[in-house]
């Protein structure tokens, strides 16, 4: 066992697994890799300690997870396929005045992995993540001077925790969240934050979300904002639709700003979906399921739109058919 590994575990003694449970991490499951390339992640220990601090990131390291790294240059785009990162640890890096766009998919395999993204100065970055089938994802980014990014998250998955984690670490950087959740049947943990270190940095979170069918949802968003983040322009909105008066939703927002002369707006909006406009669009011919389908797909559009390399938006276009 490497001294990584023992940290790792050391760390996790702080951890209890059923107050874990209680937040949708489940740390149950195994690890089979042959690779042992841990060592790759002592270059960001100290650079990026929030993203090793992260009970699920530990989880990996201590049951020896493989680590696969990527760069991306000036105007270039990374695919990686959900079959690459199974239980993985993934280490992606935006070089210096990059333009450049990722997707991390999935759509048919049962995913665990953690990925932390670093953007460096300049760049401009896109982060689509696609998901249909997933378990667990904590995904981190850290946004270093006058850089600039977006996410774009199209969640289709049940029964799956999602923990989403941005860092403006340089001035004048920005990032802006857009997700789409559609949560039926289980219980469904999203998570999505948007910290704020440094001075005159901006970043919005903007949430869609659909409970169905006895859905249990819990659907955070957080600002945070640091003594030194002067000048923060931030803002967030969820609007939430329950199709049904079984689901159940926990969408408290959740702020914690630590200094003065800042923007920092945030609201929360929560429907059902009204009877009377039910039973029109049913006398013009549209079953429940037709109904259900339309609403959705309309929030759904609504944030593809949202993409801006041209690549994934027309690739997402039909995503709901995958």
């Amino acid at each position: 066992m490497s001294n990584l590994q023992k940290l790792a575990l050391e760390k996790l003694k702080n951890f209890d697994k059923k107050s874990l449970l209680k937040y949708g991490l489940n740390l149950d499951y195994e690890v089979k890799n042959t690779m042992n390339n841990l060592a790759l992640l002592e270059d960001y220990i100290d650079d990026y300690p929030e993203f090793f601090e992260d009970p699920f990131v530990l989880d990996l390291i201590s049951k020896n997870a493989a680590v696969m790294k990527y760069k991306i240059p000036d105007k270039h785009r990374l695919d990686i396929m959900e079959s690459e990162v199974l239980n993985t640890i993934v280490i992606i890096e935006v070089e210096e005045n990059a333009t450049a766009s990722c997707m991390l998919e999935g759509f048919s395999t049962l995913l665990n992995y953690c990925v932390l993204i670093i953007c460096k100065e300049n760049s401009n970055f896109e982060l689509v993540t696609p998901f249909k089938t997933a378990d667990k994802i904590s995904c981190y980014q850290y946004y270093k001077e006058n850089a600039k990014g977006r996410t774009v998250v199209l969640n289709y998955a049940c029964s799956s925790y999602f923990n989403y984690k941005t860092f403006l670490v340089g001035k004048k950087s920005s990032h802006d969240f857009f997700v789409y959740a559609e949560c039926e049947s289980y219980k469904s943990f999203l998570y999505v934050t948007n910290h704020f270190k440094v001075a005159d940095c901006k970043g919005e979170i903007w949430i869609d979300g659909i409970l169905d069918d006895a859905a249990h949802a819990r659907i955070i968003g957080a600002i945070n904002i640091d003594l030194l983040a002067t000048n923060t322009d931030s803002y967030m909105k969820k609007d939430i639709i329950m199709l049904d008066d079984k689901s159940k939703l926990d969408c408290v927002p959740a702020l914690e700003i630590k200094t003065n002369d800042v923007k920092a707006g945030h609201g929360v909006s929560v429907s059902k979906f009204d009877k009377e406009k039910k039973f029109y669009l049913q006398s013009r011919g549209l079953n429940d399921i037709r109904l259900i389908r339309l609403v959705c797909d309309g929030l759904l559009f609504k944030n593809i739109d949202k993409i801006n390399s041209d690549h994934y938006r027309k690739s997402m276009a039909s995503y709901h058919n995958y």
